[in-house]
């Protein structure tokens, strides 16, 4: 990509010299000539072809079909570089074929799982917040700091729940898995 630079900045400067000199042709033309030079004469002629010669036409049409090749160029760089990319991300490992796509909904999945939980662990707080001597809504909710991680809470809500029924074998197995 590199190696077009060069080049191209070589085309797009000489371009812009050539611009330069064909808007200043008609004014170079109005300069009298001085009085026996025979040079001029030549410049006479060189002018008329000039005059003859649709060069603007010429001219702005080359210069587009340059700015053309040039931008098929950069977009075809462009799309190999983005492969290229892509290519050492799988090899990196920081983006692999297996998890490109999947990651998304697994993650979306954790989300709703996570607000599930969330609002499972409100309703179960709002409604031992009003009946205290609920052992089931205990275990319920030592069960669900269990599966969550929350090995501390899921103690004390199982012990609660204990409590309040001693003779439960099901609340005692649990609490002898979370020691």
């Amino acid at each position: 990509m590199y190696s077009i630079a060069a080049p191209l900045l070589f085309l797009i400067g000489l371009s812009g010299i050539v611009l330069v000199l064909a808007r200043a042709f008609p004014l170079l033309w109005r300069i009298p000539e001085p009085e026996g030079a025979k040079n001029f004469q030549i410049a006479n002629k060189i002018q008329a072809l000039i005059q003859r010669i649709p060069w603007q036409k010429w001219f702005f049409h080359g210069i587009e079909l340059l700015l053309t090749r040039v931008r098929k160029v950069l977009f075809i760089g462009l799309k190999k570089s983005e492969r290229l990319t892509h290519k050492v991300q799988v090899r990196s490992g920081k983006l692999s074929p297996e998890n490109g796509m999947d990651a998304l909904p697994k993650f979306f999945n954790r989300i709703r799982k996570r607000k599930a939980f969330l609002e499972e662990e409100r309703k179960l707080l709002e409604y031992l917040a009003h009946n205290h001597d609920d052992a089931a809504a205990y275990k319920r909710l030592g069960n669900l700091y269990a599966i969550a991680g929350n090995i501390k809470d899921a103690r004390a809500a199982l012990e609660q729940s204990l409590r309040l029924m001693p003779d439960d074998e099901e609340i005692m197995q649990r609490l002898e898995e979370l020691s």
